[in-house]
């Protein structure tokens, strides 16, 4: 659910954010990774019934840490686009 109104949100302002085109692009590409690998994380977690808190074994379990970890890495650098798109003046 968050990982949709981050989405939307950043939507709604990303017409106003002073970003070139690479960084658009990776602006939108760390928003796609971080909606699905959460989605697929919290699938997979559900399915093997680990929780992915840790990076240890069995397999499963640091799978969906991995899976969680580059979704975290993802929005994180999102979210630090939108931050500097947003803080420089409109040229």
């Amino acid at each position: 659910m968050l990982n949709g109104l981050v989405v939307l949100a950043v939507a709604g302002v990303g017409d106003r954010l002073t970003l070139g085109a690479g960084a658009q692009r990776w602006l939108a590409w760390s928003l796609v990774v971080t909606a699905y690998g959460n989605v697929v994380a919290a699938t997979l977690a559900a399915a093997t019934g680990n929780r992915g808190l840790t990076p240890a074994g069995p397999l499963a379990n640091l799978a969906v840490y991995v899976l969680f970890m580059v979704a975290v890495g993802a929005v994180a650098l999102g979210l630090v686009l939108v931050a500097v798109g947003s803080r420089r003046p409109i040229r």
